[in-house]
């Protein structure tokens, strides 16, 4: 093969490759959320919150880091479910919603959005440790 017909294939192989179109794509906030789920997962205490909203949806939020997240607490008539409302009695609800303080599973696979496309998880409270005083 002459040098001119080596560098026309090499320079048409280079053409090609770029031409090539994109195969990776970007994350989306659901790929966002199910990693940092993943992150939060591994603690052994998750932060909630009693915020109750006007729509229909859960009541209670998980943190994720700086987001605020809906969150289905599985199990509602189980002693938890007793213990929480006794520390939420004993709250000011009318300031800042409560934050709590939980040993618990957050269900990976349950992230999901609602109909009005609010992304809502499911979590499973084994304990409730204590009101969060120290919650930013």
């Amino acid at each position: 093969m002459s040098a001119k017909a080596l560098s026309c294939l090499v320079l048409a192989i280079l053409a090609l490759s770029c031409a090539s179109p994109q195969t990776s794509r970007q994350p989306t906030l659901q790929d966002k959320l199910q990693e940092e789920l993943v992150a939060v997962a591994a603690q052994t205490e998750l932060q909630l919150r009693y915020n109750p909203a006007q729509c229909d949806c859960p009541s209670f939020e998980l943190k994720l880091n700086k987001r605020w997240l809906r969150t289905n607490w599985l199990d509602w008539q189980n002693a938890t479910w007793a213990q929480l409302r006794q520390i939420l009695s004993g709250l000011n609800v009318d300031k800042l919603p409560p934050r709590l303080r939980v040993k618990g599973n957050i269900v990976l696979d349950s992230l999901h959005q609602d109909t009005r496309g609010l992304f809502q998880v499911d979590v499973e409270v084994l304990e409730v440790l204590s009101p969060d005083k120290d919650a930013e």
